[in-house]
């Protein structure tokens, strides 16, 4: 038996399958690629991207928070999770029993683009910020869930949100600042306690916000519209989210994507 145990062993190492905990206790400071092989990568301290540059995250990386830490980019540095379908990145908290709020948030902002592919953020206070950045972050295919704040938030952001899970968190995708005009378009955004989006403060000039074609977790308008804070609930509010046309049933992740017409036609 002990013969077999270090066959089994050997043979999981020729095969690159064994992963050994890799502890993230300060800034990086040079580009820098995070593989399944240091999987999973445990956050000890809160961490800045610095000196322009870029963290690539590997799909099937596990990246797991001990407390109330962040993971932020400094402006010109970046942020690039590289998911892929069936092999996802998961962001999460380190807790023996997870809850929303155990860590921070992922911070990004400034001139290099980051982006968010295929990845699952949990347990979060929020779980992806965008704050000021040009070129805007991309964000897709992500299941962003189980936030005590919000899911997305943009502040003086205009990301792109597609084909994204976005629910059991207080606020979906929180919008603040004149400077927010992202364009959140085919996703699930439902199931959230407070608000699927929430418009928090926006002075003018006056916006409307590009929010179509999602699914709110129901195909009444009136429910949907509940579920959204904008220039209709608060006149001191400039944004107003248009979310019409929605679709009037749920999609399923990489497999019902094609179906969008069938999806909102009504």
């Amino acid at each position: 038996m002990r013969t077999l145990a270090i066959t089994v062993f050997v043979l999981a190492l020729a095969a690159g399958t064994v992963h050994g905990d890799t502890y993230i206790t300060g800034d990086i400071t040079s580009s820098d690629s995070w593989t399944p092989a240091g999987s999973p990568y445990i956050i000890q301290a809160s961490v800045e991207v610095t000196n322009s540059s870029t963290l690539s995250i590997q799909a099937g990386v596990t990246v797991a928070f001990d407390a109330d830490y962040d993971l932020s980019t400094e402006p010109g540095s970046a942020i690039k999770v590289e998911g892929e379908p069936g092999n996802r990145v998961l962001i999460t908290s380190n807790a023996g029993t997870p809850q929303p709020g155990d860590w921070g948030w992922i911070e990004v902002s400034g001139t290099n683009q980051s982006s968010f592919e295929y990845c699952t953020v949990e347990y979060g206070y929020q779980g992806l910020r965008v704050n000021d950045s040009s070129p805007a972050p991309w964000i897709y295919h992500c299941t962003i869930r189980s936030c005590s704040g919000s899911g997305i938030f943009c502040a003086g952001a205009s990301p792109t949100v597609e084909r994204c899970d976005i629910y059991a968190c207080h606020d979906g995708v929180t919008i603040s600042g004149n400077a927010s005009n992202p364009g959140i378009t085919n996703n699930n955004i439902y199931g959230n306690t407070s608000w699927n989006v929430y418009v928090m403060a926006y002075p003018e000039p006056a916006r409307t916000i590009n929010c179509q074609n999602n699914w709110w977790g129901t195909d009444v308008e009136g429910e949907i519209a509940q579920g959204i804070r904008d220039s209709a609930d608060n006149p001191d509010i400039y944004a107003t989210i248009d979310y019409d046309p929605w679709w009037v049933e749920q999609p399923v992740e990489e497999t019902t994507w094609g179906r969008v017409k069938a999806l909102f036609a009504r």
